[in-house]
């Protein structure tokens, strides 16, 4: 949920200004592209980008205060067990045994809690249209309406069920209701509680996707701002640190994980941003059946490849959090340009190296199952795949190796 970066900085190399699809692969590149990001504009955590306006259903809810919708939370049963959440592009599965849909719209965005089954979902009900709603999973009682969402242009007006109104350039579900995001500052709407606000430290703003549960867990992913491109010296300083951050030279912490109740509480990722970016080329001129040259390279940010698999540079893929049973936040990121896994406890700052391969780890892949139990698997490429069947357990018995 990709190759090693010592692999992809060679690749890089070699491609840059040298080689390169042929102009009809550059064009099934573009239409692939194209419709991949079509799709993930729909996704987990993503800003909603701007498309033509077309003919739109607009969702209607009646106002009810903000007690009226505590005690319709409230009137769902107790939760008796855990659950595990299994994601996917259109939705997620449940214990892996059931898909959950809605027969009103398309799952395109959600949040959840796998101590309560507490999931909030968003559906699209038109080009421009989208309805929030909460459900507590393994309960008898049906999905019950949070806010609508419209899309005018490059923004999002959100109304909820309670009469408040917020605009947004993008939004995050949680598993307790969902996060507007104005680059450094966002708005939190808690279910039945109201409105909340956070702003960045200065220098860094909220991460567009996340993969954690916010909610739950009180923590959420801020990156670094970008340095401005008017500046030739810092673009400079900034583009030697990612080489040397590729080759495990030096650290390049362009992501943070901030706990939102206290934000001294900081985080610091050993993670370049520019590896959520994949390369665009054009102007290729075929020489030969194994290589083209091309004359123009551009850089944007994907979840996926051309190919639509998945972009195993993106931060996304690689900064997943999580609370667990015992109360514990646990990180596990993949760092130092892909060649460490690691595990922190967010609550004690206690961090351990999982895992490191000089050649990086293609791959990085987590899941927590009913129990709460965290499991890491960190390989693909030539070589086998490390496992950690329990990083709760796995980080308390090696806590003290480096001390």
């Amino acid at each position: 949920m990709g190759r090693a970066v010592s692999i992809s900085l060679v690749a890089a190399v070699l491609m840059t200004g040298c080689f390169g699809p042929t102009p009809e692969e550059q064009r099934q590149n573009r239409e692939a592209r194209a419709m991949m990001m079509k799709m993930m504009s729909q996704q987990m955590n993503s800003s909603i980008t701007q498309q033509t306006p077309t003919k739109t259903v607009e969702p209607q809810m009646n106002i009810i205060s903000e007690d009226a919708l505590v005690k319709k939370v409230a009137d769902f049963d107790a939760p008796t067990k855990g659950v595990k959440f299994t994601k996917y592009k259109d939705g997620f599965s449940i214990n892996d045994v059931s898909r959950y849909i809605d027969a009103e719209g398309d799952i395109v965005n959600y949040g959840y809690d796998w101590q309560t089954g507490d999931v909030t979902y968003m559906i699209e009900q038109g080009s421009d249209s989208y309805k929030i709603k909460f459900i507590r999973v393994l309960t008898s009682q049906e999905a019950i309406d949070i806010a609508t969402v419209k899309r005018d242009g490059g923004k999002l007006h959100i109304k909820t069920v309670t009469g408040k109104t917020l605009t947004s350039k993008g939004i995050i579900l949680t598993s307790k209701g969902f996060i507007v995001l104005r680059d450094a500052t966002a708005f939190t709407y808690t279910i039945g509680k109201g409105v909340t606000s956070f702003a960045a430290p200065k220098g860094w703003h909220i991460a567009q996707f996340q993969n954690g549960d916010v909610a739950s867990t009180n923590y959420i992913l801020l990156e670094r701002n970008s340095v401005s491109s008017d500046s030739d010296i810092a673009g400079l300083v900034d583009s030697t640190k990612s080489v040397m951050n590729s080759f495990g030279l030096s650290d390049k912490t362009d992501y943070m994980l901030v706990d939102m109740n206290d934000p001294q509480k900081q985080f610091l990722l050993d993670i370049d941003m520019s590896d959520k970016d994949i390369a665009a080329y054009s102007d290729c001129e075929k020489m030969n059946s194994y290589v083209n040259k091309c004359n123009n390279v551009s850089y944007s940010e994907s979840l996926y490849n051309y190919n639509g698999l998945i972009n195993q540079g993106h931060y996304f893929w690689r900064i997943m959090w999580y609370r667990t049973q015992s109360g514990k936040v646990l990180a596990v990121t993949k760092e130092a340009g892909h060649k460490k896994v690691v595990i922190t406890d967010l609550v004690t700052g206690d961090k351990v190296e999982a895992a490191y391969r000089i050649t990086g780890f293609a791959t990085l892949d987590s899941s927590q199952d009913a129990t709460g139990k965290i499991t890491i698997t960190a390989g693909g490429g030539l070589f086998s795949d490390e496992v950690i069947d329990d990083a709760e357990a796995y980080l308390s018995n090696h806590k003290n190796d480096d001390k």
